[in-house]
């Protein structure tokens, strides 16, 4: 596993290579990579906080997942009053690249790539043969 770089408030934060197998057990313990998937059709802000704070922390960041949270909705809010929803998405698009990036680090391409197509169709198998 390699380092995380995870981005808050224009500020980088790194995961260490060597927590990395820790902090993907962790984000786990609070959604699958599944569920983090279908997050980006239909956000669940709240896990979303949680599951970045808990990653932000493991980087050394002195944060709370509520202000994790509250930084969503203010760009929520600032977005609605300009152009749409995009700061929003593009806050949570992060959030949730960076948890699947944890999640299926180390993966084989093929198995990758099975579990895109089992995620686009939300997280259903496909029939066994």
């Amino acid at each position: 596993m390699q380092a995380i770089n995870i981005t808050f408030k224009d500020e980088v934060w790194t995961i260490p290579a060597y927590k990395a197998f820790e902090v993907g057990e962790a984000v786990e313990n609070i959604a699958t990579l599944a569920e983090i998937a279908r997050w980006t059709a239909n956000p669940k802000f709240y896990k979303i906080a949680r599951c970045y704070g808990l990653m932000l922390r493991f980087a050394g960041a002195k944060i709370t997942d509520d202000q994790v949270h509250s930084e969503m909705m203010s760009q929520l809010k600032a977005a609605q009053q300009g152009a749409g929803d995009v700061g929003t998405k593009m806050f949570a698009m992060q959030a949730i690249e960076a948890l699947m990036a944890v999640l299926m680090d180390g993966m084989p391409e093929d198995l990758k790539d099975a579990d895109a197509a089992e995620e686009a169709d939300d997280g259903k198998k496909p029939p066994a043969s």
